[in-house]
């Protein structure tokens, strides 16, 4: 049941239109600490596994509250943002902590077994209020705590038809979110299954999560495919199809568990960051970069998030900041090393309509100079990172978001094989 409940979710989110969500304002300088939310419930999906692909789904918490009551003459008492609190007990928070991007109601998050107490606060620039009543939830049938579990949160997906050349594809966005009692998830895939108005097309779409970055233990590879407990990746899907016949969707997201090390750099936004229209009124984000660690980096990204008013994703997009060029050893070069200190300006021109996005969420990724173990990399490995390379260092009007999505897919795939390969052979 749990399955199908989620593609008639899936599916009206395929033939759904957005309209055209308010633009962006400036909050009014505030007044106040705003009060409390009001209204605060919880919904447990349950866990389920699905006969075809045994690919299991945790259990799903959503809450959902009502905005506090202000006085509606003092705008700057009004809330930005809520932020939500979960503990193992009464008044604690030790088991998480998130933050909206905006004045969202809601809030969904996979979690492992247990009992959790939850309450919402209000947020602007003036502070937090109080918390709102507090509310017991027990998860059971779901992930053990330590497990990773993401799940896409069904209500920002966005599908659209398209075509380039003389292909008709559907193109499929949206965002995964990792549980706060999880571990950290490398190589998230989500998987979608399209169905046609007479019944399955036989189609299927598969793509890594863009995350944050982590080193692979074994095989000391850098992979960008990682959720961090508690955190977001978004996902961009291309499925290509003879014909445009698709009306529905079901989409399944799973993880695999590899050990996995922080990265010892850190690279920050170097002042502010522009957004605007570009002559077509897609989203144009442009800044800097700067590397405020003590290690060399490269291959520095910015990767944007663009929302509609509707928490729909419109893109996932990451583009590379230009600073220094650099050997990655087997004769690649590329023009985006920064040293410590260092800056380099980025320029990423999304797919999303700049009139339609309502919230933007950003990130960076990186990699780093390791100079006392080198990468197991295959002949294989090598001429893929040279290819993305070439892609992202090149003309970005020259290139389709297509072809840079299946370069990085193509390198993602060769990683995880590297790094199973030496994780078998280390378990036998």
């Amino acid at each position: 049941m749990a399955a199908c409940r989620m593609g008639v979710l899936a599916a009206a989110i395929l033939i759904a239109c957005c309209a055209p969500a308010r633009g962006q304002t400036a909050p009014p300088a505030c007044t106040a600490a705003p009060a409390p939310p009001g209204g605060v419930k919880t919904k447990v999906d349950d866990a389920f596994t699905t006969e075809s692909t045994k690919a299991f789904t945790p259990a799903v918490l959503t809450l959902s509250w009502t905005l506090p009551n202000v006085d509606r003459n003092h705008p700057g008492n009004i809330p930005s943002a809520f932020a939500i609190e979960a503990g193992s007990d009464r008044g604690l928070s030790d088991v998480g902590i998130a933050q909206t991007a905006g004045t969202e109601l809601t809030f969904v998050t996979p979690m492992a077994n247990g009992t959790y107490y939850v309450r919402v606060r209000s947020v602007n620039a003036c502070g937090q209020s109080e918390t709102s009543k507090e509310s017991r939830v027990r998860i059971r049938n779901s992930v053990e705590k330590g497990q990773p579990n993401p799940f896409v949160i069904l209500s920002t997906v966005h599908a659209t038809r398209e075509r380039l050349a003389n292909q008709a594809y559907v193109q499929v966005k949206g965002l995964v979110r990792n549980g706060w009692l999880g571990a950290p998830a490398p190589f998230v895939a989500v998987r979608a299954s399209f169905e046609g108005s007479n019944g399955g097309l036989g189609v299927t779409g598969t793509a890594f999560v863009n995350g944050s970055s982590r080193r692979l233990q074994r095989s000391r590879i850098v992979t960008d495919t990682v959720i961090e407990p508690g955190g977001t990746g978004c996902f961009l899907i291309y499925a290509e199809f003879p014909a445009g016949q698709v009306t529905g969707l079901g989409l399944i997201a799973s993880a695999d568990r590899f050990e996995t090390q922080p990265l010892a750099g850190r690279v920050e936004m170097d002042g502010g960051m522009s957004m605007k229209a570009d002559q077509f009124d897609g989203l144009l984000v442009s800044g800097r970069l700067k590397n405020s660690g003590q290690v060399a980096t490269r291959l520095n990204e910015l990767w944007v998030e663009a929302r509609d008013g509707a928490g729909q994703v419109l893109d996932c997009h990451g583009t590379s900041a230009h600073g220094a060029d650099v050997t990655l050893g087997d004769g690649l070069t590329t023009r985006t090393g920064l040293a410590p200190a260092a800056s380099g300006a980025f320029e990423n021109a999304t797919e999303a309509v700049f009139s339609m996005t309502h919230l933007l969420r950003q990130w960076i990724t990186w990699d780093e100079a390791d100079g006392a173990t080198m990468p197991m990399v295959t002949p294989q490995y090598t001429a893929l990172k040279k290819k993305l390379i070439e892609l992202l260092d090149g003309d970005p009007q020259a290139t389709s978001p297509q072809e840079i999505a299946q370069a990085r897919e193509a390198l993602r795939a060769e990683a995880r094989a590297i790094e199973q390969r030496l994780t078998t052979s280390a378990g036998q």
